[in-house]
């Protein structure tokens, strides 16, 4: 009778995954957009940015992440690590997108960004209200992504997990030959 059960549970499953309405998240290179997607999102202050005003002529590196406890810290160590030295003048342009879709404490981050946002600051932080960016991004929830795209505003290189000294020197190296 048990193994009975775990085909029927088996099956529902495969059904569930089949239908789409219970997804994996998927890691493997290619799982994220190839190119950056089109895009409007405000900055904190109420300012609006698309895609084609972010995408630069040296470039793009972007961080897609969520405004909660558990992705400050990789967010925070991203951006520390990434502008440590300065960030390269005409460098490539260097963006946060929060998705607060996910976050459980929305109004909370929201006052928290609003209060230190400052105009050209880098990373330039954009908030994705329902998350319609992060999926166009195709980064799976619970995660926080760093996307590096060249001037054509085709991906070149990404970084998905906690981030490590030898990741940050590397996407250092990548944004430095990147800027002009």
């Amino acid at each position: 009778m048990k193994h009975k059960h775990r085909w029927m549970l088996a099956a529902a499953l495969l059904s569930v995954a089949a239908l789409g309405l219970w997804r994996l998240p998927v890691q493997a290179d290619g799982a994220y957009v190839a190119q950056i997607p089109d895009f409007k999102l405000q900055d904190p202050s109420g300012a609006e940015h698309t895609d084609e005003q972010i995408a630069g002529q040296n470039g793009t590196v972007i961080i897609v992440t969520i405004p909660n406890v558990k992705h400050g810290e990789t967010q925070g160590r991203w951006s520390r690590w990434l502008t440590k030295d300065g960030w390269p003048e005409n460098g490539p342009h260097f963006v946060m997108i929060e998705d607060l879709e996910q976050s459980a404490v929305r109004e909370k981050a929201l006052e928290s960004m609003k209060e230190k946002f400052k105009p050209g600051q880098k990373p330039l932080l954009l908030l994705d209200h329902a998350g319609e960016v992060r999926r166009a991004f195709r980064v799976p929830q619970d995660e926080t992504v760093v996307m590096i795209f060249n001037k054509d505003g085709a991906l070149v290189k990404f970084y998905n997990d906690k981030p490590t000294l030898e990741d940050a020197k590397d996407a250092r190296k990548l944004i430095q030959s990147m800027a002009k």
